[in-house]
């Protein structure tokens, strides 16, 4: 457990902010980790979000497709926060290292359900242009968790997988219910805002909403940025990283559905 929790504080404090200085001081030639438009969204620390607490990470190495280390750190700390008896959403299972997390953090007693595309089927709206090699090497959606080393465990035990477009999913019973959704399918911009409204129909009073890949897909920093000046919920983006966060205020009223 001391590794775990060492590579969690290790990916926030001392991983995330080296590379969000390194990044302010590249030059301006083309990278793939730089963002791709400028952003709108205010930003803020992960403190100002998030309490400071000891999550911890496992599965920390990255292949392409999956979070930053220090993005999955972030959600590993959000999980953490659900209280008990808590359901997290996961749009985007892709390889499932951030569901894995997010059961790992979770309460005892948290569900955590997470969502991806049947194989072989088509998307229902438009996708970027650059998905289009993901959407045909598709890996199949979930290996890390049902790795044997995680074969059933208390972890592994929470979470439910799901295949289904996110276009089409109907939420039934886990409507208001979800603590925590975290967003990170398609990044067309049809996808991004028909996940956003589908995550404000899944989530609880009180509940957080975090989304991935802000600044990096055009389409995901369109969606977001037109979403909140229709709405004006107060959206921040994360420095040093391409995770939007919002979490719904109680004292502000009933969670605003999709319209």
């Amino acid at each position: 457990m001391f590794a775990e929790r060492f590579m969690a504080w290790f990916a926030l404090n001392l991983y995330l902010p080296f590379s969000h200085f390194s990044r302010t001081i590249r030059d301006g030639r083309p990278s793939k980790k730089r963002l791709r438009k400028p952003t709108n969204l205010p930003v803020v620390g992960w403190r100002d979000v998030l309490p400071v607490d000891r999550p911890s990470v496992v599965e920390s190495e990255k292949r392409s497709g999956n979070v930053r280390l220090s993005e999955l750190a972030i959600l590993a700390l959000a999980a953490k926060q659900c209280p008990s008896g808590s359901t997290l959403f996961e749009i985007g299972t892709f390889d499932g290292r951030t569901s894995l997390n997010l059961a790992w953090n979770a309460p005892a007693d948290a569900r955590v359900f997470t969502m991806d595309l049947p194989a072989a089927a088509d998307p229902s709206l438009e996708i970027e242009q650059g998905e289009n090699y993901l959407a045909t090497h598709r890996i199949e959606p979930g290996a890390r968790f049902r790795d044997e080393r995680f074969a059933g465990s208390d972890t592994v035990r929470k979470i439910t997988q799901l295949r289904c477009d996110s276009a089409d999913f109907k939420v039934g019973e886990l409507a208001g219910k979800c603590a925590l959704v975290f967003v990170d399918g398609s990044h067309s911009h049809e996808y991004a805002t028909s996940d956003t409204q589908l995550a404000l129909d899944l989530l609880a009073t009180g509940g957080m909403i975090i989304w991935h890949d802000y600044g990096v897909w055009p389409g995901v920093a369109s969606a977001l940025e037109a979403f909140e000046k229709e709405r004006r919920l107060g959206l921040k983006h994360i420095r040093g990283t391409s995770l939007v966060f919002w979490k719904h205020d109680p004292a502000m009223g009933a969670v605003p559905l999709s319209e």
